[in-house]
């Protein structure tokens, strides 16, 4: 079955293909309780790699296709239970392929329980010429937990860089407290046409945002704007409404210095919550 989408795209029902993952706390440390993985996901144990909190759970999502396709259907699921503290992390940045009109579409759900913690860092994808996705984000998020996300996009062009366009990048946001009520929606809906005419001076055509929800009352706006700044690449940090956190968007000249500025979000926010730097994750 095709669903029509504006500028002849559309979305075709295909099997999904899902990720489900339960972290919960024993002591001091946080395990992975239960897993369901399906192609083209794939994982290893959880890795133990900061000093402060010593127990938070670092697990690393992999993919054993070549990037995102056409009509892709991907879900995935974190649910932390009270108390546990993890991150999901990509492997590197995902490769989404010319959709030939048919848009794929990534799915992801984040529950977070009383004083839980959940890191989603994903690398940037990496959008090809015709690419099309849409990024769906679900969070729950209880009065003490906290969620950090951070996503990127980078551009690339195999064909001998004749500067063909990507079709359509799309993301929606929404966060809800433990009750169901909206605390915040945040979308995004962009051609490759679009994003060349937006990109300053035309050589800002990487961009990215961090979303730290919950309660960072350490970290200010201006603080982590003027961090991603730094590192080479134009910012701008605010609130959310609702007391949901803040947020911070980035446009950069290259794929470093997009690493760059999300990683330096990641470590001021995770400092400002736990007081002390994130460790390494090598990749």
């Amino acid at each position: 079955m095709l669903q029509a989408l504006p500028g002849g795209l559309s979305v075709t029902s295909r099997s999904r293909q899902r990720a489900d993952f339960l972290f919960a706390r024993t002591g001091r440390r946080t395990h992975l309780a239960r897993q369901f993985v399906s192609y083209p996901f794939h994982v290893t144990r959880p890795f133990y790699l900061d000093r402060e909190p010593a127990g938070l759970a670092t697990l690393y999502l992999q993919s054993a296709s070549g990037g995102i396709y056409s009509s892709d259907r991907l879900e995935l699921s974190i649910e932390a239970a009270a108390g546990a503290q993890c991150q999901v992390t990509s492997q590197g940045s995902t490769i989404v392929h010319d959709c030939r009109e048919r848009i794929s579409r990534y799915a992801t759900r984040i529950d977070a329980a009383s004083g839980a913690f959940v890191g989603l860092c994903a690398d940037p994808l990496v959008l090809f010429p015709g690419a099309a996705i849409e990024m769906l984000t679900d969070v729950r998020l209880a009065p003490d937990a906290a969620v950090i996300i951070t996503d990127g996009l980078a551009l690339h062009d195999p064909g001998a860089g004749r500067g063909e366009p990507f079709a359509l990048f799309s993301s929606e946001l929404v966060v809800t407290d433990a009750s169901g009520r909206r605390l915040l929606v945040d979308r995004l809906r962009v051609s490759g046409n679009e994003f060349d005419r937006l990109a300053p001076h035309g050589t800002q055509r990487m961009a990215g945002s961090v979303f730290a929800l919950g309660r960072f009352p350490a970290v200010s706006p201006a603080d982590l704007e003027a961090a991603v700044v730094a590192t080479g690449s134009y910012a701008g940090a605010t609130r959310l409404p609702n007391e949901a956190g803040l947020a911070v968007r980035m446009l950069a000249p290259d794929g470093v210095a997009l690493a760059r500025g999300l990683t330096r979000a990641w470590e001021i926010l995770f400092a400002g919550l736990f007081g002390a730097l994130p460790g390494r994750r090598r990749k």
